[in-house]
């Protein structure tokens, strides 16, 4: 068995082999000491050739895992598996006998409840594509496609493609948005998954069953003319945390279809050049289309009053300040507010693992995100991080000290906060 560290220390301590049942750790069959293993896809064997389950363990079922325990450590961890592959065997033990199979549940499966269109769907535009998916075997980590097929020339096809990780059990929305490269007609939307997992592009895809028809029309022309229904807002202007400010801004088109960039720059309160921006967004809003969209993030700027107002990229490549001016600038108090975290409620869906860590937590998200903190429990930051980016994130906290600490992850969506623990 080939063991990989993935983390970004060198490992030192111990590799072996370790029975689990339903209320956890057992008892190690057998390990060996690992002297160096190199951070980011080091490996070893295994170097266990045997193993023999004493006759102290008790009649039962258990699960057999790999194992491992840094040498400042005093607890085994559980090596985890590729996505699609089971990390154990299942054993089960009688007075007489020992058995092992290896997990049958493992591989995943797919189910399309539905696939959905938002707006008005362009020759050489951006399509907007949302797929409700359930699965219902083992937990799902790569590739889905959606073929937007002729119903005319089953040549024509228009292939979107997103990396996505479905759990177990899991019924996730998928949104997909890319250029529709194909000529105007009548299209069927279908969707296409690997089933081996296998996050290749020669895997053998596998079509779900459910299917959505879809028009495409000619590419739009004329001039766009973005203005704003109703007045910029913070929920609240005159405190506006500087470590999770969101702006909301109610945007119409009323002239040709818009693609490009939105953006909310803040000016000091007498003018001037712009000192930051929050929100920086791709937006696409058609003829007469009106959307909600947020400006969220950090603010890295002293506490005091600032203007801010919304722009958007016009077809010079040029921002332009969306209309009316009335509505779309707003005077602001910016507060610093990071203490005020060890008095919300924490989010239970933030999946932070494992949870005591003595090295590397891992978090998993489906949303972007943008800056993770770490706090105390008096909300003091202590280490701060911009990953910009989704799926599994790795945080390291070695330099901590043992104890309970705050972790606040801010996405483009939301802002949420977990405890965990540090060894």
């Amino acid at each position: 068995k080939e063991i990989y560290n993935m983390g970004i220390n060198t490992f030192a301590g111990s590799l072996g082999v370790a029975l689990y049942n339903d209320n956890g750790f057992v008892q190690v069959l057998k390990y060996s000491n690992v002297s160096s293993l190199p951070s980011y896809n080091g490996w070893s064997t295994l170097p266990i050739n045997s193993i023999t389950i004493p006759t102290t363990v008790s009649v039962g079922t258990y699960k057999l895992y790999c194992v491992y325990k840094a040498t400042s450590e005093s607890d085994w961890q559980i090596v985890r598996g590729k996505v699609g592959t089971a990390n154990y065997l299942n054993v089960t033990t009688s007075a007489t006998n020992i058995t092992f199979s290896a997990p049958t549940d493992v591989m995943p499966q797919l189910t399309v409840n539905s696939i959905n269109v938002t707006g008005n769907v362009y020759q050489n535009k951006t399509g907007r594509f949302s797929v409700n998916i359930t699965n219902t075997g083992g937990e799902y980590n790569s590739a889905i496609e959606l073929y937007l097929k002729s119903s005319v020339d089953q040549s024509i096809t228009n292939v979107l493609t997103e990396n996505v990780n479905i759990a177990s059990g899991e019924t996730k929305t998928i949104y997909m948005y890319d250029s529709v490269k194909v000529v105007p007609g009548q299209y069927v939307l279908s969707i296409m998954y690997d089933p081996l997992n296998s996050s290749s592009s020669s895997a053998t895809l596998t079509p779900v069953s459910n299917v959505t028809n879809v028009s495409v029309l000619a590419e739009p022309t004329g001039a766009t003319a973005l203005s704003l229904s109703s007045a910029i807002a913070f929920p609240n202007q005159t405190n506006v945390d500087k470590n999770n400010a969101k702006l909301t801004a109610v945007v119409k088109n009323t002239g040709g279809y818009f693609e490009n960039k939105l953006i909310a720059f803040i000016f000091p309160v007498s003018g001037g050049s712009s000192l930051t921006y929050i929100g920086y967004q791709d937006a696409m809003i058609d003829t007469n289309e009106e959307a909600t969209f947020t400006f969220s993030g950090s603010i890295d700027l002293d506490p005091s009053q600032y203007m801010i107002a919304v722009f958007y990229l016009n077809s010079s490549n040029k921002w332009t300040r969306v209309l009316p001016t009335n509505y779309s600038s707003l005077t602001f108090t910016l507060t610093d507010n990071i203490s005020s975290i060890v008095e919300n409620q924490y989010s239970n869906d933030v999946q932070v693992y494992p949870n005591p860590s003595s090295d590397i937590l891992y978090l998993k998200s489906d949303d972007r995100v943008r800056t993770i903190r770490i706090c105390d429990l008096l909300g003091k930051q202590l280490q701060i991080l911009y990953p910009d980016t989704n799926g599994e994130i790795q945080v390291p906290v070695e330099t901590l000290a043992p104890g309970t600490y705050i972790l606040r992850m801010e996405t483009d969506n939301a802002v949420k906060t977990t405890k965990f623990i540090k060894k």
